[in-house]
């Protein structure tokens, strides 16, 4: 064979497997294809049956009961403050405003020239004031005030929600809009509050209104005989009363949820922090119970379980608070007659 023939036969060679070469990328690139389509088309299904069985479940957990309470983190208000000032609302003017009051060094109010600024929120239709939020809750370097939507009662409608803050203090109110205007929640009334980043909403018995649950702060009287992180600040349950058209206290209703938190007691050691989570443990579970409307249970175990040489003090210093406790009143002034 000629050395042209040799070559021609060499090229003749390349250029078929180039051409097999080039066949099979393509078939490659075809199955590969096909096997992304099947892929992409199953994935498809998949999502979409996942979102319609998501969607049948939501359905059906409307008829049905919801998810146990305590698997269902609480909503709070607070995320959804407005910072707009002021803020206009289905023909009502919403807004912030200041008053200065006597600053409190401590000594009782000054006649200094510094004065603390006191923040409050007003609500107003057709230039008329309706409310005016204020509870006076201030400390020297004054205060906040913010507002913000929330469907505490369900459904589209939104309500407003009011807080008035200091450290580790506040009050907080609700405000039906809608048909009219109509406080449906005043902390003041109750004695409960704290920062609005402390009032939480939680359906718990799956009727598809909130509960409000907000902390009495009462007991900071005891911070002589615990670490202030310690002292107990029982969460009060509130349920809407359609008949009163207003929030009420209701942890004899949610005894499950509030018994949740009964914590287990520490013994009492030598040290003075070990008695401090004796005594703030001890008083908690106390205050659970008396609040969910069993106070004898709540006492007796009180006597049980309580180890310190304080023991007839303290019964004497917590009957005290709560013998001048809103709640306390409501729940056994309301005791076996109708409200």
């Amino acid at each position: 064979m000629q050395l042209w023939q040799a070559t021609l036969l060499k090229l003749c060679g390349g250029l078929k497997l180039h051409l097999m070469s080039r066949l099979s990328y393509k078939l490659i690139c075809l199955l590969l294809t096909l096997v992304g389509g099947i892929a992409v088309t199953q994935l498809k299904r998949s999502l979409f049956s996942v979102n319609t069985s998501s969607m049948a479940a939501d359905t059906e957990g409307a008829v049905k009961a919801n998810p146990p309470p305590s698997t269902v983190d609480p909503e709070r208000p607070a995320d959804f403050f407005i910072a707009e000032n002021p803020w206009m609302h289905d023909g009502y003017t919403i807004e912030k405003n200041s008053r200065k009051a006597p600053r409190d060094d401590g000594d009782g109010p000054t006649a200094t020239p510094a004065r603390a600024d006191v923040h409050y929120v007003v609500v107003k239709k057709a230039g008329k004031v309706l409310g005016r939020f204020d509870a006076n809750v201030y400390f020297g370097l004054g205060n906040s005030a913010d507002f913000a939507l929330f469907p505490f009662l369900g459904g589209k409608t939104q309500q407003l929600f009011i807080s008035q803050d200091v450290p580790r203090g506040g009050c907080q109110w609700i405000v039906s809009l809608s048909p009219r205007y109509r406080i449906i929640f005043d902390g003041s009334k109750y004695g409960v509050g704290r920062e609005g980043y402390d009032l939480a909403t939680k359906d718990l018995d799956g009727d598809g209104v909130y509960e409000v649950i907000a902390p009495i702060t009462d007991f900071y009287d005891l911070q002589d005989k615990m670490s202030i992180s310690a002292i107990p600040l029982p969460d009060i349950i509130f349920k809407f009363d359609p008949r009163k058209k207003m929030y009420r206290p209701a942890n004899s209703l949610f005894r499950d949820y509030v018994f949740q938190q009964l914590v287990t007691v520490p013994k009492v050691a030598d040290s003075k922090a070990q008695d401090f989570q004796h005594r703030s443990a001890v008083i908690s579970n106390l205050l659970i119970h008396v609040y969910a409307d069993d106070e004898k249970t709540g006492w007796n175990l009180y006597d049980r379980t309580y180890s310190l040489d304080d023991k007839k003090e303290m019964r004497r210093r917590i009957k005290a608070l709560l013998r001048n406790q809103p709640v306390y009143k409501f729940i056994y002034n309301h005791r076996g007659r109708k409200s």
